[in-house]
């Protein structure tokens, strides 16, 4: 099987909004900027000098940065302007909002005192309204906040305090902030699932619209629920002061179903069909059905990811990407950006 890379970052979202899936790639030979689908088949040419970059269609528009300003702003998908270039950072759109920011031409993230100085962030919708513009400015540190990401479903998270990124919450269109503010020196980190509507601010997760759902502050750090299960570690310190980190998964209402001795164990994979997979201390790659509550060999001729050879196939060390069989579906560079498989 012959497997062609077509260099082509691909942006999913859960959005109301129907997205085209097409994908910008520079032609040198006719200096004009090719939409391709996900198969690699040409369906849109644009022929405009002065675009310097074009982001991936995203809800119909696709981010471009225009070469004599050096500011951003988005295309149809015929290539004309549909917000004129006036930003110095645009997001992607999602659920039909994007964060742009101005006065960052370097860094959107520095400032003077480290937050922010200058920097002001935007919420605007695909006619270039704004939405809501953050505090970046306010006369009391404190109050400042900046738009970090747009998680989908009108909810996006925010750094603000003295220092870059002190604090951490969610707010929504409104302002509102939707959990408990955390510390970026806490533990763990803010996630939306917008399948499940389901928010996870540190230790606890929260409805879409703030309301708590389960409160798991006795563990030092859980993850997002995955078909039904999250990870959870549990620290416990021992006689000579050492500390022993147990990994336990837990159910949808927080109940433990299963645990292992971090020490011992390295889990590697989400619950899949009601397994998982992990190392044990032979570094043998083994899958526990929950079901049966036992454990055997996993066989798959790799375990979840295997390196290439610098330069074989993909550029940065990247990686390829198996499903629970082991059969490829897809790379992923060593920044992230997924790419599906495509062969003949």
């Amino acid at each position: 099987m012959k497997i062609h890379v077509i260099l082509i970052v691909l942006l999913l979202t859960h959005g109301a909004v129907a997205q085209t899936p097409f994908f910008p790639v520079y032609k040198q030979t006719t200096d004009s900027w090719v939409f391709l689908d996900n198969h690699g088949n040409e369906v849109r040419e644009i022929t405009n000098p002065t675009l310097e970059a074009v982001k991936p269609i995203h809800e119909g528009l696709a981010a471009a940065k225009d070469k004599s300003t050096q500011l951003w702003g988005f295309l149809d998908t015929t290539g004309n302007w549909k917000i004129i270039p006036q930003y110095d950072e645009v997001d992607d759109f999602l659920n039909g909002h994007a964060i742009v920011r101005k006065h960052c031409k370097t860094n959107c993230y520095t400032g003077n005192e480290g937050l922010l100085s200058a920097t002001l962030s935007y919420i605007i919708n695909t006619q270039n309204q704004v939405v809501l513009t953050d505090r970046s400015q306010a006369d009391s540190p404190i109050d400042r906040f900046f738009l970090d990401k747009n998680l989908g479903d009108g909810l996006f998270r925010i750094v603000y305090g003295y220092g870059l990124g002190d604090m951490k919450t969610v707010i929504n269109l409104q302002g509102n902030a939707l959990c408990d503010v955390y510390s970026v020196f806490g533990r763990g980190d803010i996630e939306y699932d917008s399948t499940l509507r389901m928010l996870r601010c540190w230790n606890k997760f929260y409805t879409n619209t703030g309301n708590l759902l389960l409160n798991l502050d006795t563990y030092s750090f859980v993850g997002m629920y995955r078909n039904g299960y999250l990870w959870a570690d549990e620290e416990h310190v021992v006689k000579d002061d050492s500390t022993v980190v147990w990994r336990v998964l837990l159910d949808s209402t927080g109940k433990e179903v299963a645990r292992f001795n971090s020490d011992q164990y390295q889990l590697i994979s989400d619950v899949e069909n009601h397994k998982f997979r992990y190392v044990n201390t032979e570094f043998v790659t083994m899958e526990y059905d929950l079901h049966l509550r036992q454990s055997r060999v996993y066989e798959a001729p790799y375990t979840l990811e295997y390196d290439l050879n610098a330069g074989a196939l993909l550029p940065n060390g990247a990686r390829l990407v198996l499903d629970w069989n082991g059969e490829l579906v897809g790379f992923v560079s060593i920044e992230g950006v997924y790419f599906p498989q495509l062969a003949e």
